[in-house]
């Protein structure tokens, strides 16, 4: 049994709090946050831009409460720290845990700066517990049967990526700190930062970055749309943001071309994942569940069954944070490409 203490219960910690109270493997022993009714349970008011599929109702009478971070990484009966807090914090704590010797999951994105990053990574590799970042798309059923089938070779090589993920402006985070860029980011760290990380799942890390972007609510850069030049000729073309209108319906979506087959698919349209070739049109088969649901699953079996994770590692995070970095840097110079080192 893994026993989870969860720091955070906004939108993404209620998820994760009602995805571990479905799972047999794991127990969520402590909770921690500012807000004491919602250490107490109480999740109403609580938003997000899409449905998680988690939920309340769990007894919490066994359930040990805390409004500081320091002491629930403390408890003993922690062997998971699941870190949900504003972004600016993920660094901190994630570090703090580790010393600790938990086991560390760390919501995406991994920090703000590549500098962080590496700071994290460094408590990792030295820590005796696991550590992973929530980058669920890798675990999204669609993203992640495309994956395996662009891996296989079957589809001959890989062309051109085109990912897209845009949303209405969140208003639901306490304090609003999602619209505060210097804690958040804004949209082309906590949302486009999705497609980067699974564009680079597909073809490792590019060379050259071009960007332009227009700056939105957050005072950053909230609608962001990439070029990415990968080696051995493959294209990606990424775009994300969060400044349309309210009722806005969330959309994400690909289509990933290969020289024997293109894979696409398009949340709004309710229409199952396709491989679309010459000679016709294929479904293929998707597994239950969501990419949240997955992503805790896979962790708490790798806790399990000790075996350290190797999907959203501290370096594969880090890489999409230097690339986020770079589209920043090449928007506010109109554009001008940016070459990514090692």
């Amino acid at each position: 049994m893994v026993r989870v203490g969860i720091i955070g219960l906004g939108f993404m910690g209620t998820a994760h709090f009602g995805y571990y109270s479905a799972n047999p493997k794991a127990r969520i022993v402590a909770l921690c946050d500012r807000i004491e009714a919602r250490r107490e349970g109480d999740f109403s008011g609580i938003g997000g831009n899409l449905s998680t599929g988690g939920g309340s109702g769990v007894d919490l009478s066994k359930v040990a409460s805390y409004s500081d971070p320091a002491k629930l990484i403390a408890d003993p009966n922690v062997d998971l720290v699941d870190i949900c807090l504003p972004t600016d914090l993920h660094a901190k704590w994630a570090i703090a845990a580790l010393k600790a010797g938990k086991h560390v999951i760390n919501e995406k994105p991994m920090a703000l700066t590549p500098a962080d990053c590496s700071k994290v990574a460094a408590a990792a590799a030295a820590a005796k517990g696991y550590y992973m970042v929530a980058q669920c798309i890798r675990f999204w059923p669609e993203y992640a049967v495309a994956k395996e089938m662009v891996a296989s070779g079957k589809l001959g090589k890989l062309k051109t990526i085109m990912l897209e993920r845009v949303a209405n402006t969140p208003r639901y985070s306490v304090e609003n700190w999602l619209q505060d860029h210097q804690r958040s980011g804004g949209a082309t760290f906590d949302l486009h930062v999705h497609d980067i990380d699974y564009a680079n799942y597909l073809a490792g890390v590019p060379s050259y970055v071009s960007a332009v972007g227009i700056k939105g609510p957050s005072g950053g850069f909230d609608h962001m749309s990439a070029h990415l030049v990968y080696p051995k000729g493959v294209v990606a073309f990424v775009r994300g943001g969060w400044t349309y209108p309210n009722k806005w319906a969330f959309e994400m979506a690909f289509t990933i071309e290969c020289e024997k087959g293109t894979l696409h698919w398009r949340m709004t349209s309710g229409q199952p994942l396709q491989l679309i070739a010459d000679t016709g049109i294929e479904t293929p088969k998707v597994p239950e569940g969501n990419g949240w649901s997955l992503e805790l699953k896979y962790l708490v079996d790798c806790i399990a069954s000790r075996k350290r994770p190797t999907i959203a590692t501290a370096k594969t995070s880090r890489d999409a944070i230097r690339v986020v970095e770079a589209e920043v840097k090449s928007a506010s110079a109109n554009g001008k490409a940016i070459k990514l080192g090692k």
